[in-house]
């Protein structure tokens, strides 16, 4: 066996598609979510890093995008430095339900259903309380968020965002 070999990497689970969300819907998100200054985010299944480069862009925090497909991380990378912002956001491939999660102030998710679940639950145990997590469209009732909104997209299309609040759990 060649020791130089790039071993391929297989997630555990396949959390979702890949389907951007929309720069107005991320935006709104992160407003939801009170992202600040300084403040730290993870996107888990960033895709092609738009909302991580959203973040460092237009909120100054530092974010870390996290996706299992290297053809996505390639492209967030490049995204990142298009923008100016490679110093204050990094791309990593890795399974979003191994990623430590304890210094993350707020969590973004644009998974399924059934992974949104998941990931919530698991963060929830990991995060400090006052983090926060929010999803675009999917939320489940286990546990059931702490507040949801509408808004519109550009072409006028609702979607829904979740939000819930580490230590708000009961």
């Amino acid at each position: 066996m060649d020791p130089t070999a790039v071993t391929p990497f297989i997630p555990r689970y396949i959390l979702a598609p890949h389907v951007a969300t929309p720069p107005e819907v991320a935006r709104a998100a992160l407003r939801l979510a009170g992202l600040g200054p300084g403040q730290r985010l993870v996107d888990l299944g960033c895709g092609d890093g738009a909302v991580a480069v959203l973040a460092a862009v237009e909120f100054e925090a530092d974010a870390l995008g996290v996706d299992f497909e290297p053809h996505w991380i390639e492209q967030a990378r490049i995204a990142a430095k298009v923008a100016g912002v490679q110093d204050r956001v990094r791309f990593e491939q890795a399974d979003a339900l191994a990623v430590p999660l304890a210094g993350f102030d707020v969590v973004f998710l644009y998974l399924v259903e059934w992974s949104v679940q998941r990931v919530v639950r698991q963060a929830l145990a990991q995060l400090r309380p006052g983090a926060r997590i929010v999803s675009h469209s999917f939320a489940g009732d286990d546990p059931a968020p702490d507040r949801s909104v509408l808004v519109t997209d550009a072409e006028g299309q609702p979607r829904r965002l979740h939000l819930w609040v580490a230590g708000n759990a009961c």
